[in-house]
């Protein structure tokens, strides 16, 4: 049995009112120069020579990018952002040998009296029964993999915001196979979660120079003889202006790092 630490690190807070404002929704705030989000979703998948992931490699890249402007959004509209792959080609191989991946990301804006909400799904298909390629020495043995990521940028200024980040789920494949799934959080609020961690809550405050970032990524590795499939929908994400004064959970803290044990 092994024992993990999650770390969250609270750089520069301080105490302070947060003011009343006019929405709940953080995409709809009416602060001056708020400047909105980013959202990219991306999926990279293909083949790689079996065993060795820095090796030569066939693969497939699809992006989505889009930038949301808070004036050019309503209340109850829902903000769609997604990426796939499929296709990637072999050489040689089984009928159902491929490596696919496909991830949808929501925002549903919120309005006066409802944060706004944002969930993501995403499913890959790996399968490297046969596969071959042949990359320039004749047909070789190749592992299938995918990697999922999607990225969240919000801009400043915002004061007096909450962000939901959600819980993420436990790993389900099986041996051979190998995954791995990390959210990172980067910004004045610096940290990290793991497979298995619970949904987080933490304020937002950024100066119109800063911005904060959320980047989740996954990654599934079949080699070659093997051939599961792997999904997962994440839900609970959410966001919001808190509608009365009051102050920070996490005022005062500076430089603080706050582990947290859990098993795995």
């Amino acid at each position: 049995m092994k024992t993990c630490f999650a770390a969250f690190l609270f750089l520069g807070l301080v105490s302070s009112a947060m003011p009343a404002l006019g929405a709940s929704s953080l995409i709809l705030s009416d602060q001056p120069g708020w400047n909105g989000f980013a959202i990219q979703t991306k999926v990279q998948a293909g083949f790689h020579r079996a065993g060795d992931a820095l090796g030569p490699s066939r693969t497939s890249t699809d992006v989505d990018n889009d930038f949301v402007n808070p004036f050019s959004v309503s209340p109850g509209d829902f903000i769609v952002t997604s990426a796939s792959v499929s296709g990637v080609p072999l050489d040689a191989g089984a009928f159902k040998d491929a490596a696919e991946g496909f991830v949808s990301f929501q925002y549903n804006v919120g309005s006066s009296t409802a944060l706004d909400s944002f969930s993501f799904f995403f499913n890959t298909k790996t399968s490297a029964t046969a596969a071959q390629i042949d990359f320039g020495g004749g047909l070789e043995n190749v592992d299938a993999f995918a990697q999922i990521d999607i990225t969240l940028t919000i801009f400043g200024p915002v004061t007096g915001a909450i962000l939901t980040l959600p819980s993420l789920p436990t790993l389900t494949a099986s041996a051979p196979t190998t995954e791995s799934m990390l959210a990172l959080m980067n910004g004045p609020i610096i940290g990290f979660m793991l497979p298995g961690d619970p949904a987080l809550d933490f304020p937002v405050d950024l100066t119109g120079i800063q911005f904060f970032e959320y980047h989740f990524s996954y990654t599934v590795t079949t080699p070659f003889g093997a051939d599961p499939i792997t999904s997962y929908n994440i839900t609970g994400g959410g966001a919001g202006v808190v509608p009365e004064p009051g102050v920070s959970l996490f005022a005062g803290l500076s430089g603080l790092v706050l582990l947290r044990r859990r098993r795995c």
